[in-house]
């Protein structure tokens, strides 16, 4: 009988163990379940709920740099009072906090008190506390994980309460059932909170972001401090169907060494055979972590085409959309294998969506200056052009003020003649070295003379031979060159100047390494500088044609004047000579006799014409005998008297006599005052005497008496 019973015992207590077991692995599988602190203290109360438990309360412990408890603060809590949960929020200094004695006795096993009252455990300090909580009977569940506080578990009574085996038996349980649940919790809220921090503090940068640099800064800052060896931003141009069509290099960084793709350069998506890895994944980024060994499946692993060197080799591609709209691209690269942690997956998939409204009003404020600048640029375009008249000044200050708006590294600029139907190629840039060939082409079907010909802006490329088969423009001689060093663009964008109806030439910019170097916008510019350009050229040829007419007139003005000038100088000199032969009169009275009658005052400039005048008279009449008459001679100074002098003596080297008649007593007394001595002249006192004494020096005798008859 005694054996029965034992069994019967025995059989009970099996059972006892086995609802036991069941009850704590549905414990253990409820605290796996559990999402937040509340369903944790749920589960941790539903054990008490029979026992009458007044209240349970959940705590997290933080340690002190030496790994010590510090801090215990009330997660969650409940209380029978209002039978509801919520997380106090209260905090202890367990340094400080009589309680902290009793909860941290022993970091391994469930503290139990049936009556406060009568515990050894409880010291009088410990005592009023409870008392005052009305707690009469406690347990306390530590949670140490590797030998550290976690937490706490806090039950109360407000009764004494008597703990049974199978009471025990679960608190002993969640003593090792709640500190590994407890520690992943918490580095699970860590991890969140991290997180939150993290992405608050990239979104916080990414609004005060003032350009691509600032953004790409802020999105790649996780991957730095991952490890990342380079990360760059690129914009996405759409088609007209909406779909990616450009990438655009706006930002880019590099660890070591210069980034593989610098800022600006652009690629054609559809060209590019690593797209169909991100393309296909708008709304989650892609995590490579080996390029090599990665398994996912995926359309295509090539990185043939991404901004990324060679070598890497782990990669996250970060899409930026907008209502499904493709906005940018944010590209991170490893130069070792990476493994992606969950926080950076968090952070990675959150940027999405965080940073495509950033990208966005960044692009657009950048875009919105960019074309202020152009704007500015072309406005001041015109006003330098307008100040150029000459048509040299004119395509070289083209060219100065296009290189601000456009890529003129490879640039030309040619003239059109429709006189001759000859393009001029007035300006050649070859990688920035400028020349002025100012070579004509006549009758070619070439590219140039397609662009004036069609009179509309052309974009030739993917490749500009390849276009210029299908248009039929004649650049093979060109291209049959390239094996000799001659290098063909892959892309060139031509614009013609036109005014009105009439083409004046055209502009273009190459490319020899980008077959899709240009777009819409480029094309926009170029046209917009063409105008302009076109218009001051204009104006400068009419300014030359005009200056070349006002030369020309100038000259025949000049000529006339010159002329008229000459006629002028031949009448000056006609009447200066006619003057001269008044003012000097040579009258010959007879065969061998001449007479010089002067009237007026007498300078050294008529002196001079009184000597040649008379020296003429007498060899053109063969004079013998000179009659200077000066009755008309008011004054006489010592220079007149000096020339008379030496034309007295100069005639008489001729063989001529001199005789000076009609001298006034003014004049008589102005010689003798100077002292001029004509003692060697002979002097009559008037012109009628004079003749009577030449005539008789020739052998006529006359006198007074008959010359009054």
């Amino acid at each position: 009988m005694t054996t029965k019973e034992e069994l019967r015992a025995r059989i009970a207590q099996l059972e006892q163990a086995q609802m036991q077991a069941a009850a704590l692995y549905q414990i253990s599988r409820d605290l796996a379940a559990a999402r937040n602190e509340e369903e944790l203290l749920q589960i941790l109360a539903w054990p008490t709920m029979e026992t009458e438990a007044s209240r349970v309360s959940l705590m997290y412990i933080d340690l002190d740099p030496s790994g010590e408890p510090e801090w215990a603060k009330t997660v969650a809590s409940w209380d029978r009072q209002d039978t509801t949960t919520t997380a106090a929020g209260t905090r202890y200094h367990l340094p400080e906090y009589p309680l902290a004695r009793l909860w941290m006795a022993d970091p391994y096993e469930p503290q139990l008190i049936s009556d406060v009252t009568a515990d050894e455990r409880v010291d009088e300090e410990i005592l009023e506390l409870l008392i005052q909580d009305n707690d009469r009977a406690l347990a306390t569940i530590p949670m140490s994980q590797a030998g550290q506080w976690v937490g706490l578990a806090f039950l109360s009574w407000n009764e004494p309460h008597e703990f049974g085996e199978e009471e025990k038996e679960i608190y002993r349980a969640l003593t090792g059932l709640l500190p590994p649940v407890v520690h992943n919790r918490r580095l699970l809220i860590e991890r969140e909170r991290s997180v939150i921090e993290k992405l608050y503090e990239i979104s916080r940068n990414l609004n005060v972001a003032n350009s691509e640099d600032d953004l790409l800064q802020a999105l790649a800052q996780p991957a730095v401090e991952a490890g990342a060896s380079g990360a760059n931003l690129a914009y996405i141009d759409l088609d007209e169907d909406g779909e990616p069509e450009w990438g655009k290099i706006v930002a880019a960084w590099q660890r070591e060494g210069p980034p593989p793709a610098p800022v600006g350069t652009r690629y054609y998506l559809p060209d590019t055979s690593s797209t169909r890895t991100w393309l296909s994944h708008p709304e989650e980024p892609v995590l490579i972590t080996d390029v090599v060994t990665d398994t996912d499946e995926r359309e295509d692993k090539n990185l043939n085409g991404m901004p990324v060197h060679s070598d890497a080799s782990a990669l996250a591609i970060i899409p930026l959309t907008l209502a499904g709209r493709w906005v940018g691209l944010v590209t991170l690269y490893w130069d070792e294998p990476h493994e992606f942690s969950e926080q950076e997956v968090e952070i990675y998939n959150a940027l999405i969506s965080m940073a495509a409204p950033a990208v966005e009003g960044q692009r657009l404020a950048a875009e919105a200056h960019a074309r202020a600048e152009e704007l500015a640029a072309l406005n001041e375009l015109g006003q330098v052009l307008t100040t150029r008249l000459d048509v040299e000044g004119v395509l070289e200050e083209a060219y100065r003020q296009a290189s601000r708006l456009v890529d003129t590294t490879n640039f030309y600029l040619a003239l059109y003649d429709p006189d001759e139907n000859e393009v001029i190629l007035a300006i050649d840039v070859i990688e920035g070295d400028l020349t002025k060939p100012y070579v004509t082409w006549k009758n070619r079907q070439g590219f140039a003379e397609y662009v004036i010909r069609n009179r509309e802006p052309i974009i030739a490329q993917n490749t500009y031979t390849d276009w210029a088969d299908k248009k039929g423009v004649g650049v093979h001689k060109r291209a049959s060159l390239s094996g000799k060093g001659v290098r063909v663009p892959l892309s060139v964008l031509a614009v013609p100047m036109v005014v009105g109806e009439e083409v004046l030439g055209m502009i273009a910019v190459r490319d020899y390494d980008d077959p899709r170097a240009y777009d819409e916008h480029d094309k926009k510019l170029l046209s917009a500088i063409a105008s302009q350009t076109a218009i001051a050229l204009q104006n400068a040829q009419l300014f030359d044609n005009l200056e070349r007419m006002v030369e020309q007139r100038t000259a025949e003005l000049r000529e006339s004047v010159e002329e008229k000038t000459r006629l002028q100088q031949e009448i000056i000199e006609a009447q200066q000579r006619a003057i001269q032969e008044l003012s000097t009169p040579v009258i010959p009275i007879m065969e061998r006799i001449i007479v010089m009658p002067l009237i007026g005052s007498i300078d050294t400039m008529r002196a001079k014409d009184i000597t040649r005048s008379l020296l003429r008279g007498i060899g053109e009449h063969r004079a013998k005998v000179v009659i200077l008459d000066i009755t008309g001679v008011p004054i006489v100074d010592s220079g007149v008297a000096d020339y008379l002098n030496k034309t007295i003596q100069a005639a008489r080297l001729k063989g001529a006599r001199t005789i000076v008649t009609g001298i006034s007593d003014a004049v008589a007394e102005t010689i003798v005052d100077l002292g001029i001595d004509w003692s060697g002249i002979e002097t009559l006192a008037d012109l009628q005497t004079g003749l009577i004494a030449a005539l008789n020096s020739l052998g006529i005798r006359l006198t007074r008496e008959h010359l009054n008859r």
